[in-house]
């Protein structure tokens, strides 16, 4: 069974993240505690699953489809390795013999949802959790703000260039339509950042995986609407956020950028509506962006409306659909 956490690379670039990893560890040493039973989903090399041994749980559950399990089975913690059973399976698959005190799950995106964090935990919550029981991460924001940045839009203007004589123009709608994992900075920011989506994990249910939510921004300075940056902001625990925001270190997440088809002169005052839609079709997700530019006045200066689905080539004669939105995505965990 095959998911892209098979080799070592991935896991080792998670762990070398300071802010992912001590803020787990800290999350865990928090809530954990002694004689706990604990289950940890997506538990790649194990390091989340011997925290929670170090916090004293006495039973860990590690659930991992890929093969990178049998990495996490030689590991050695002074013993307390014995105290994880492990369990190769997806986690909507995998059966336990009892109730769990705590459920860890690390299975988030760059933009929260991509890893399909809330059809599993909404399943592993039912399934697995005592009545009282505790998750880690509680609850997760999806934060986003309208931007101006030529250095991210060069993704996109690529396509419009003198490519070795060879004329690419047509590319450029197809290249809006996709979602490009960057870093980002304050200073792209045309207004005050603003949750386009909060998802409580206690009570996320099956019809809750399709996002439809819109939010409206008021630009605060003059400048060129180039799209939209976005991060999620996850509550580990009472005293402990991970958050991915900007100027934070950048995190093996990054950030995600969503671009508007031609960029739009923008000033202070103006109005920027964005409307999401995520839909999960299969193993993967179809986003939505549609986007509406007034000035203060209220007259419209521009529209778009933008989708993963045709940010990829289709044909007849079977080309490789998502080949754009491959060379769009940086590596990542």
């Amino acid at each position: 069974m095959r998911t892209g956490y098979e080799g070592l690379g991935p896991h080792k670039m998670m762990i070398s993240d300071v802010v992912r990893t001590a803020s787990y560890r800290k999350a865990i040493f928090e809530i954990v505690r002694r004689g706990d039973v604990v289950a940890d989903i997506g538990t790649g090399v194990g390091i989340l699953a011997f925290f929670a041994c170090q916090a004293g749980a006495s039973r860990v559950y590690a659930i991992e489809a890929s093969d990178i399990i049998e990495v996490a089975k030689q590991a050695r913690v002074g013993g307390l390795e014995k105290r994880v059973t492990f369990i190769k399976s997806f986690s909507e698959m995998a059966k336990l013999p009892e109730k769990v005190d705590v459920i860890i799950s690390e299975i988030i995106g760059t933009f929260a949802v991509e890893e399909n964090i809330l059809a599993v935990i909404s399943d592993a919550r039912k399934r697995f959790l005592k009545d009282n029981g505790i998750l880690i991460p509680s609850s997760i924001k999806m934060m986003i703000v309208p931007v101006e940045s030529f250095d991210l839009y060069k993704e996109i203007e690529f396509w419009s260039e003198d490519i070795y004589g060879i004329d690419f123009s047509s590319i450029h709608k197809m290249a809006a339509n996709n979602r490009y994992i960057k870093s980002l900075d304050p200073g792209y920011f045309l207004s005050k950042p603003l949750s386009i989506n909060s998802i409580d994990f206690y009570t996320v249910e099956s019809k809750d995986l399709y996002i439809n939510n819109m939010v409206s921004f008021t630009i605060e300075r003059a400048g060129v609407l180039h799209g939209f940056g976005g991060w999620f902001e996850a509550n580990l625990s009472k005293s402990i956020t991970l958050s991915t925001a900007p100027p934070n270190p950048t995190t093996s997440w990054k950030n995600v950028f969503f671009p508007v088809e031609k960029p739009v002169d923008v000033e202070s005052g103006d109005s920027v509506v964005i409307r999401m839609e995520v839909n999960p079709i299969g193993i993967d997700f179809v986003w939505n962006w549609d986007v509406d530019v007034l000035s203060k006045e209220g007259n419209k200066k521009a529209q778009f409306s933008h989708s993963t689905l045709q940010g990829s080539p289709h044909s007849d004669e079977g080309f490789p659909a998502g080949l754009i939105s491959c060379l769009s995505e940086e590596s990542q965990p």
